[in-house]
């Protein structure tokens, strides 16, 4: 998430343009109780789906706990046909994995080149 006025960091659920629909229906104070937060790199072409307002290529995020990685791209819009590499704390993994408080995501799209 970005920093907003006075360098606090934005939550995910004061911008409804990444709000996950699954949490729609929890009030605010239900939902304090079942957040972490992560470290989101995305490279080359997938930067645009980074929150608005970021700096760069790595951004924090705050999430539901006990969410996959396949569930932070649906959040942040990003097609599963974008990725091709997806590492956490610098381990390839699955878009099943459950990330854990503190990780850091990483993911690279199909890369072309000769």
């Amino acid at each position: 998430m970005a920093r907003g006025q006075g360098g606090k960091m934005a939550r995910w659920w004061d911008s409804n343009a990444h709000l996950p629909l699954c949490l729609l229906a929890l009030s605010p104070s239900s939902i304090e109780e079942v957040i972490m937060n992560i470290q989101i790199k995305l490279f080359s072409s997938l930067a645009k789906f980074l929150p608005e307002g970021t700096i760069g290529k790595q951004a924090p995020l705050s999430v539901p706990e006990k969410i996959t990685i396949e569930g932070v791209l649906e959040q942040l819009g990003i097609p599963r046909k974008m990725t091709r590499l997806i590492m956490v704390n610098g381990v390839h993994r699955r878009s099943d994995y459950v990330l854990q408080e503190g990780d850091l995501l990483s993911v690279f799209p199909p890369i072309a080149g000769g």
